[in-house]
């Protein structure tokens, strides 16, 4: 059987050349989101974590006893709101991005762990993070707070990994600045909620973006080849 990938938040911006880059390779890719369409996509809101947990077991009780070489996992679902400050944020969307960002993301990873744990392929997870999560950008507190709470996670069980007799090889990975529906979104701000719009403006008139296909490619020859004792990667530094 083809290798074996599962892509969460898939359906656009790098999300989209990651489903595209794997499926050129031979693999067998499936795309969790509210968007995707397609034979590869599934179904998952994020945002209920409820209902994505049932997704996360159906859809990994369904693969896991397939004779597969490798098996896969890219975090890449997201959200960026609300922007500004945590003070005048509604709990609505305060509880949304942690439904998100952190909750829903956790979730799936515990029940990847549960389904694959003990599988003989080669297993490689990638967190698709930020440089949000290693420094403070006003208007972002909580994009930055969920970004810099789920590395510590992927991090921390890519070293508990090391101990299992079939390690799930895990990593982190800073996509650098892209040109996606994100980065428009960012410069659709105003300075009162996002006082460095200018700066990504400017990223972005003066062409320092990243074509995400680029980016894509770099991402899978990181896990082709995970080293346990390197799990934190910049994309942007391999191009």
């Amino acid at each position: 059987m083809k290798p074996l990938i599962f892509i969460a938040g898939g359906s656009k911006g790098l999300g989209k050349a990651l489903c595209e880059e794997f499926h050129a390779a031979a693999w067998d890719v499936m795309e969790l989101s509210r968007s995707g369409q397609g034979e590869q996509h599934v179904d998952c809101d994020f945002s209920d974590v409820e209902s994505a947990n049932k997704t996360f077991r159906t859809l990994f009780e369904q693969h896991k006893d397939e004779h597969r070489p490798k098996i896969n996992l890219i975090i890449n679902a997201a959200s960026l709101s609300p922007f500004g400050g945590i003070g005048k944020a509604n709990s609505h969307d305060i509880q949304q991005h942690i439904d998100i960002n952190i909750s829903s993301a956790i979730m799936l990873i515990h029940h990847f762990s549960q389904a694959f744990q003990q599988h003989q392929a080669e297993k490689c997870m990638a967190y698709i993070s930020s440089g949000a999560a290693r420094r403070d950008i006003e208007g972002l507190s909580l994009y930055c707070a969920s970004k810099a709470a789920l590395e510590r996670l992927v991090l921390t069980f890519n070293l508990e990994q090391q101990r299992q007799p079939q390690p799930i090889n895990s990593m982190v990975i800073n996509p650098g600045v892209m040109d996606t529906g994100m980065q428009q979104h960012i410069r659709q701000q105003n300075k009162a909620d996002f006082p460095l719009v200018d700066h990504w403006t400017s990223l972005h008139s003066s062409g320092q973006l990243a074509e995400v296909h680029h980016v894509a490619k770099i991402c899978h020859q990181l896990m082709a080849k995970p080293n346990p004792e390197q799990a934190y990667h910049v994309a942007q530094e391999h191009i």
